[in-house]
């Protein structure tokens, strides 16, 4: 097997990055904005804009999947249980 980072690869192999470039279907590098916001004691709330909720991290790593689902369900937020969580 080839290494694909070495040099004797892209002389052996020259079309390889012209293939590898023209078959991306995106040629802009931008993702995406990430829209947050923080709290008064600086926990930062993410917005996930495909379904327009907000959501933090969890402290905990490497969850269970139940624990992980508890955690996912209290720590994200409508924009309205948000604004109300915040004023708190």
């Amino acid at each position: 097997m080839d290494d694909i980072s070495s040099p004797e690869f892209a002389k052996k192999h020259p079309e390889f990055l012209d293939r590898y470039l023209t078959s991306k279907k995106h040629k802009d590098l931008h993702v995406g904005d990430i829209d947050y916001l923080q709290d008064k004691n600086g926990k930062t709330y993410y917005q996930d804009s495909l379904n327009q909720t907000y959501f933090c991290d969890y402290d905990l790593k490497n969850p269970s999947q139940e624990v992980l689902g508890h955690m996912i369900e209290e720590t994200t937020f409508t924009q309205e249980e948000l604004k109300k969580k915040l004023k708190k």
